[in-house]
């Protein structure tokens, strides 16, 4: 009876080893496994690129119909976490047009443009004598074909040479007159102007120092054609013979 009182009694001690034994291996357990735990780094958690599911919406086909099937697109949004950096395009450069520069060039006066400016005016026609035909060199020079003459009765001369004398005058003409019968014999000029309008019965010339109420700068003369004191008409370019 003592014997089996004793192992009775050592029973509940085994026991209790026994659990305490117990708690202490999950105690260990769980240690060990907080333990990995911490030591473990956390995965790089990356953000998702936006998934597209594309819904296609059917219905049953009946014979003898058309069902039109229409896709449906649903975007996934981005999960939360870095957010890639925006990508900037390079504006396209503007081409200018080149710039282009026009260069006008004026068209040379004719001699009657250039008589034309000098009216109520004076110019180095001006020293000396005969001043007419001093003009006429002045508005004609640099035109092709023109030398400079040496009075009325040169250009009267090389009017008649060249074939162009005429008592039809023209605008640009040159006019030869004869102011002074008594000074000089007929058929010579004493006078020359330039011829800018003819009008009817009339001819309008532009002068220097015409002897018939002029002044010292150039005028405008009006004539009627059949005033004596005009000798002729032609042109006072060299060597041009009329068709």
């Amino acid at each position: 009876m003592k014997g089996t009182h004793l192992r009775r009694a050592r029973r509940p001690r085994l026991k209790l080893a026994i659990g305490l034994l117990g708690l202490a291996i999950c105690g260990l357990g769980i240690g060990l496994v907080a333990a990995d735990v911490l030591e473990k780094t956390p995965a790089d958690v990356r953000p998702q690129e936006p998934t597209t599911t594309t819904m296609i919406n059917s219905s049953v086909i009946e014979p003898g119909t058309t069902t039109t099937v229409e896709p449906t697109t649903t975007t996934m949004p981005r999960p939360a976490g870095r957010v890639p950096a925006p990508v900037l395009k390079k504006a396209a450069a503007t081409v200018l047009p080149p710039s282009s520069t026009t260069t006008t060039t004026e068209a040379p006066k004719t001699p009657l443009e250039i008589a034309q400016s000098q009216v109520g005016k004076t110019g180095p026609y001006a020293e000396g004598g005969w001043w007419c035909w001093k003009l006429i060199n002045y508005v004609f020079q640099g035109v092709p074909g023109y030398t400079p003459t040496t009075g009325p009765n040169d250009l009267l001369w090389r009017v008649r040479a060249n074939g162009t004398f005429t008592a039809s005058p023209e605008p640009g003409m040159v006019a030869l007159l004869q102011l002074d019968p008594a000074h000089e014999g007929p058929g010579s000029a004493s006078h020359v102007g330039l011829v800018e309008t003819v009008q009817g019965g009339t001819v309008t010339t532009l002068e220097r120092n015409p002897l018939s109420g002029g002044d010292d700068v150039v005028v405008r003369q009006t004539r009627s054609l059949t005033d004596p004191s005009i000798v002729g008409f032609g042109s006072a370019i060299e060597n041009v013979v009329s068709e």
